[in-house]
This record gives C-alpha cells, structure tokens and sequence, in this order.
C-alpha cells in the first residue's frame, strides 16, 4: 500500500491519501509526518482520501489501536479541527461511521465521513452537507 500525507498547496489542511490496502502502520507513520511538517500549523483541519485505498481490514480492536496513536498527538494537533474522510464504497462509508463514533469525546476533532470529495472540501470550507 501507498500512504501520503502533505500539506495543501494553500496551506489549509492536512491531505492524507492511501491507495491499496491500509495498514496501521503506515497511517500512522505518515500521519506523524505531517505533524512534523514546517507548514503544519496546530487546529488545522485535514482530509483523509481513501478511495483508492482500503481499511476494510480494520477491525474494533484497530480501530482502538488507532484512537490510542492518534491521542498521543492531542498536544500537537490542537482542539476544534476538522477531519474529512472520503471513502469509496458503502460498507467503508459505515465502517469510518464506526470509527467517528468511537473517537468522539476522545480525539478533540470534528470528524466527518463523506464519499464524495466535493461535500468534504465544502464542509472543511464551512459548508453543510446533508447528513447521509
């Protein structure tokens, strides 16, 4: 699998894209890059386009895993941003809904999950898509 992550070209959010199959560990290790980035700046909202990748494989107890990793960066992340994570199909549209349940009150983000990019850059931008 292929798993990037970078700083848009205005500077206004975090970009991550996976293609192939995910693997904690790579999410996490370019996740991590990001927030070494020099343009990284705390609070700023990021999109995650998985699709052309997968996390069909992820489970419960990875998904637990992956709470607990993305936690230890709390500090550097800042409060009140945004996550946009655009999939590709149903069953990972439900999947990544289990997963925005399972962080929230725990990560100190809004997390949202789309599968169509449009609405995602909408919301990022302060747009309302409806709820699907």
């Amino acid at each position: 699998m292929t798993f990037y992550s970078e700083i848009s070209d205005n500077g206004t959010y975090i970009v991550h894209v996976a293609i192939g199959d995910v693997t904690l560990e790579e999410a996490t290790e370019s996740y991590k890059r990001a927030l070494e980035n020099r343009n990284f700046t705390p609070g700023m909202d990021s999109i995650w386009d998985l699709t052309s990748g997968s996390f069909e494989k992820l489970n419960h107890d990875l998904f637990k895993t992956m709470i607990q990793e993305v936690a230890k960066t709390n500090h550097m992340r800042g409060e009140g941003h945004k996550v946009a994570v655009v999939v590709g199909d149903m069953t990972e549209f439900e999947l990544g809904q289990q997963y925005e349940e399972m962080t929230h009150g725990i990560l100190p983000h809004n997390m949202r999950v789309f599968m169509n990019m449009t609405e995602a850059l909408g919301w990022l931008k302060g747009e309302e898509p409806p709820r699907t």
